[in-house]
């Protein structure tokens, strides 16, 4: 019976740690790219360009991303955005990887909540058995935990429902 236990308590934190594991590798990814970003060539580019910290900053940004067309026609030279030109992609990798980890974090995060639909409420539900079994020494009918898990399940889906319609309501609205 023990055996058992752990085999359902490594099966719960699998899911977690898998998303734990890849926050970490496309954060690390991130970093990667992050250095070819600043390559001295591509660096001495931003540098020549002219370009002020707000209007780097704005680079990065995700609410003005098209409002390129100040610096284009501004002050910024072609000669100096030659090299980050040619190194455009690595952004979009970039922000991709950094997506990826926040997601990741989220799901992973989410997934420890002790919600009876989730693996962190298999977790608990299966610390709250061993504690019973050893303060009771009998052991508990898997038929209990298995309508906690269904009420758990029956409830997030709903909570999931409200959250749909409150977001699709406040799109109307507009």
């Amino acid at each position: 019976p023990e055996d058992t236990l752990l085999d359902d308590f490594i099966v719960s934190i699998a899911g977690i740690v898998t998303n734990l594991t890849l926050f970490v590798v496309c954060a690390l990814l991130a970093v990667f790219v992050n250095m070819f970003l600043w390559l001295p060539d591509v660096y001495e580019a931003f540098v020549k360009s002219g370009m002020t910290g707000e209007s780097f900053v704005n680079l990065f940004s995700t609410t003005d991303e098209l409002n390129m067309t100040g610096w284009i026609c501004g002050s910024v030279s072609f000669e100096g955005w030659k090299l980050v030109v040619q190194h455009h992609w690595l952004l979009y990798i970039q922000r991709f990887l950094m997506m990826m980890c926040r997601v990741n974090l989220s799901l992973a995060l989410f997934n420890l909540l002790p919600i009876p639909a989730l693996d962190g409420g298999r977790v608990f539900l299966l610390l709250v058995t061993v504690v019973i079994e050893k303060i009771l020494r009998r052991k508990l009918d898997p038929k209990y935990e298995g309508y906690i898990h269904g009420i758990g399940m029956v409830l997030l889906l709903v909570l999931m429902g409200v959250i749909l319609f409150k977001d699709i309501f406040v799109i109307f609205k507009r």
